[in-house]
């Protein structure tokens, strides 16, 4: 019998590695859900890892069909996809986790868990972020029996995060592309007058969350000098909490969408365009009647037919005898932008609901 020991042997000293022939050179190997990875330099030498820490920790993570990058065993190291498997987090994050191996090779090895995923919706902060199914945990470390680090729901990163370590998994090798941007827009949005915003369980509360990156909010309540917002994405992910009012500054009527004076991302390009900032006569769901001609601006061109009374997000600026379409099902001018840039239709095929 053959034996493969050198295919998967990584580095067993430092000595200079010989030349590469067709003799000497083996692949990486894939064997029922485990793949040897290539040989790689002498200083990727395995991580340092605690047992103790490891071993005693209560938080574990079990994914029926998981894929883990790196899982040492020894002096080498395999990805694991789509086999069962069991990480016993560590309680110190960036540190390697004991992980156990179900699969067609059963084993147990040590791997540095770069992020975990919940498995569905579960709250992420009590009362004031909740996570869809596939947010993903980065840099995640063990509390108890909870899993907790820096949640990530569109461009925003939530620290602190964490759930019940029952509630993740292990995500994809590939990450997750999919544009999760806000899935509602209300009259009073507003964004942080800073690179982050740190919003709190109630008005004083000493349990807060700090939100990096750019995200719009809208207004749900005021107490004194607080407000509370909150805003919800295409995911099912939902964030809210109270901030102090002058954290926050108002977005007018034809702005957003990261245009803002600390060059946050863009959530559609360069945001919604038309609009001079004052305010709209109308915005919000309205009924259109089928056979409606759309149009590329007010008494501009034609290009479509609405297909079917429906309702849409509509927004009328001005009293000109037209409203505009601000999204339509199924419809996109930008890759991953719902907004309608191009989409005017004659005020009198729109019914606004009472």
């Amino acid at each position: 019998m053959r034996r493969l020991g050198p295919a998967l042997l990584l580095c067993a000293s430092c000595a200079p590695a010989p030349e590469p022939s067709s003799a000497s050179t083996v692949s990486s190997t894939e064997v029922a859900g485990t793949r040897a990875v290539p040989a790689k330099p002498c200083a990727d030498a395995p991580p340092e890892h605690d047992a103790t820490d490891a071993s005693a920790g209560a938080c574990v993570v079990r994914a029926p069909n998981g894929v883990l990058r790196d899982v040492w065993v020894g002096d080498f190291a395999v990805t694991v996809t789509r086999a069962p498997l069991e990480i016993r987090l560590t309680t110190t994050a960036g540190k390697p986790s004991k992980v156990h191996v179900a699969g067609a090779f059963a084993f147990d090895g040590w791997a540095t868990v770069e992020s975990l995923a919940l498995t569905k919706a579960t709250e992420l902060v009590p009362r004031m972020v909740r996570g869809g199914a596939g947010t993903r945990v980065d840099a995640p470390h063990a509390e108890g029996n909870r899993a907790v680090g820096a949640a990530r729901v569109g461009e925003v990163e939530i620290t602190p995060a964490g759930a019940a370590c029952g509630a993740f998994t292990t995500p994809a090798l590939e990450p997750d592309r999919r544009d999760v941007h806000a899935r509602f827009i209300v009259m009073d949005r507003f964004r942080p007058r800073e690179e982050s915003l740190v919003l709190h369980q109630a008005p004083d509360s000493p349990l807060a969350v700090r939100l990096t990156g750019y995200v719009e909010v809208g207004k749900l309540a005021e107490k004194s000098a607080w407000m509370r917002v909150g805003t919800e994405f295409l995911d099912g992910s939902t964030i809210s909490g109270w901030t102090k009012a002058d954290a926050l500054e108002k977005i007018l009527p034809g702005q957003g969408g990261g245009a803002h004076g600390h060059g946050g991302p863009a959530l559609c390009g360069d945001g919604c365009a038309g609009g001079d900032g004052s305010s709209p006569h109308f915005e919000g769901k309205a009924l259109i009647a089928a056979g409606t001609k759309v149009h590329t601006a007010p008494s501009g061109t034609v290009w479509a037919t609405v297909s079917r009374a429906a309702s849409f997000d509509v927004i009328q600026r001005e009293a000109n005898g037209w409203v505009e379409i601000t999204s339509a099902p199924g419809i996109e001018e930008e890759r991953g932008c719902r907004t309608l840039r191009h989409a005017f239709v004659e005020a009198s095929a729109v019914r606004v609901p009472r």
